[in-house]
């Protein structure tokens, strides 16, 4: 009994310092505990809802930022980029030479075509006649200059070319909707001698133009047909009259992106006009990019205003490429750009002949050049119907020389490379009643294709590089800053499961207190 007591004074009696430096410890414990909470928890829960938050954000956060550096306003550095075009350009013009034509108009043999080019000029373009409008458009016109390159060229201006006479197919084209009198009319103007294929220089069939007596029956006719024949002008050629004119290409209205940066460089009229009077439909409308300015890509297609087809040209998502240390989206033109219903039935608006509507792969613009029967399609009639390629012989169309595509940039939609192909067709067909046509074989000859091209310098591609490195690594930034918080808030909870756990331990194999024996 006496020994109990003694046990117990021992036991109260412990030494005061013992019990301080328990205290010191269970309050450095404590500190220690809230200060991990605090790390783990607090620090941690605050990183993950920011950068959560943050993350999901970003699209519009960085769509901002790029709005301020492309949308278009008269102080931007986008607007003097677009106005004087900085990066090079350059168009390869290839004509076609019409080897066998007496064979083929006496036997209706098969015409044989030798490609003759590339004829390479410079290409600048300027934007005048600039008009700023409150709803963030402008109207403006382009200027074209074109040089000529000899030492990028084979071949010489003075090379002569020989194929079908266009004034003389355009006139047939029109004779075809004379009623049988207008027929004899016209007849009495038109002589049999009248060229069917005509020998010229490039610079002829180019830019220069050459006098054909043709012109002046066309305008002719047009006092008597005011409605079914153009006016028409003192030469033809392809390209004459448009170098240094700042109206060939009409007048464009065009979004600046101000307000909504998907918008930036699309067109909103042409010639004041959003809608087209020669298809019907949505083939009508006038819309896509005028080719210079591209909203960021974020949809897998694409459109691209062309005026010389007067119409879009779609382009598809085909794979991406890095090009000067950018990543960029390879847009091209696929087998629904140019078909007229056969493949994709939404396409069957481009048929503008009642009852006739061409196989797929080439479209009909006569409606924009004046009645002229002008069918555009890609190179070598390169995914069209085999029926265009097997009419002629010398075409070898490719997917490597002769594809449309266009490379965006990946988060700016900034035009990293351009590839523009097309080639023009004339067609060629009897007409009834007509003395000079009623014999014609009935095919599409290829007249010329270009290959308009531009690519990114080193040094232009260099000041894109920070903003398409943000959107990049803005996004993996944010994205790391949520694993860094959602991490520490783990390893909160797993220390405090742990902690936990050996106090519970503790508890359960502490020495029974001394009055418990």
């Amino acid at each position: 009994m006496n020994e109990s007591i003694g046990t117990k004074k021992r036991f109260h009696g412990r030494d005061e310092l013992e019990i301080i430096e328990q205290e010191e410890t269970i309050h450095k414990m404590t500190l220690y505990i809230c200060v991990q909470k605090t790390i783990f928890f607090g620090i941690g829960g605050v990183l993950f809802v920011v950068g959560l938050m943050m993350a999901c954000l970003w699209p519009v956060i960085y769509n901002n930022v790029l709005r301020t550096q492309l949308a278009v306003s008269e102080k931007s550095k986008t607007y003097e980029m677009w106005r004087e075009t900085p990066i090079p350009m350059y168009i390869d013009i290839y004509l076609f030479n019409w080897t066998n034509h007496e064979r083929t108009l006496k036997y209706k043999e098969k015409p044989i075509l030798q490609e003759v080019g590339p004829y390479v000029f410079s290409e600048h373009r300027s934007k005048v006649d600039i008009k700023w409008n409150d709803d963030d458009t402008l109207f403006y016109h382009n200027r074209h200059r074109w040089n000529y390159h000899p030492e990028l060229s084979k071949g010489k201006l003075t090379d002569n070319i020989t194929n079908l006479n266009v004034v003389l197919m355009t006139i047939g084209q029109m004779c075809s909707k004379l009623s049988p009198f207008q027929k004899k009319l016209a007849n009495s103007l038109l002589k049999m001698e009248d060229e069917i294929v005509i020998t010229k220089t490039v610079d002829e069939f180019l830019f220069t133009g050459f006098d054909d007596p043709l012109l002046k029956i066309l305008n002719t006719l047009h006092k008597y047909f005011p409605n079914l024949f153009p006016a028409s002008l003192d030469k033809f050629g392809w390209f004459y009259q448009r170098n240094m004119s700042s109206t060939a290409d009409g007048l464009f209205q065009m979004n600046t992106g101000v307000d909504d940066l998907s918008q930036l460089g699309n067109v909103v009229t042409w010639n004041r006009r959003n809608k087209l009077n020669f298809y019907s439909g949505h083939c009508q409308e006038i819309k896509g990019s005028l080719g210079e300015l591209w909203a960021p890509p974020s949809e897998d297609q694409i459109s691209l205003f062309a005026t010389d087809i007067c119409s879009a040209i779609n382009m598809q998502y085909s794979g991406d490429v890095h090009m000067h240390n950018l990543t960029g989206k390879v847009f091209a033109g696929g087998e629904d750009v140019f078909d007229n219903g056969t493949l994709y039935p939404q396409s069957a608006c481009y048929c503008v002949r009642k009852g006739v509507c061409p196989r797929s792969g080439v479209r009909d613009v006569s409606g924009c050049r004046d009645g002229a029967p002008v069918f555009i399609s890609f190179p070598h009639f390169y995914l069209a119907d085999p029926y265009y390629s097997s009419a002629v012989q010398g075409l070898n169309p490719t997917a490597e020389n002769h594809t449309f595509k266009i490379i965006l940039e990946k988060f700016s939609g900034v035009p990293l490379m351009v590839n523009a192909r097309l080639q023009i067709n004339i067609l060629m067909e009897p007409v009834t009643d007509m003395n000079v046509f009623k014999d014609l074989p009935k095919l599409y000859m290829p007249m010329m294709w270009f290959h308009q091209h531009a690519e990114m310098t080193p040094e232009l591609a260099s000041n894109l590089t920070p903003l398409a490195e943000l959107g990049e690594m803005g996004l993996w930034a944010l994205m790391a800053l949520t694993a860094v918080g959602l991490s520490l808030i783990i390893i909160g909870l797993v220390l405090k499961i742990k902690r936990s756990k050996r106090e519970e331990d503790a508890l359960h194999s502490r020495d029974p207190a001394p009055w418990q024996t």
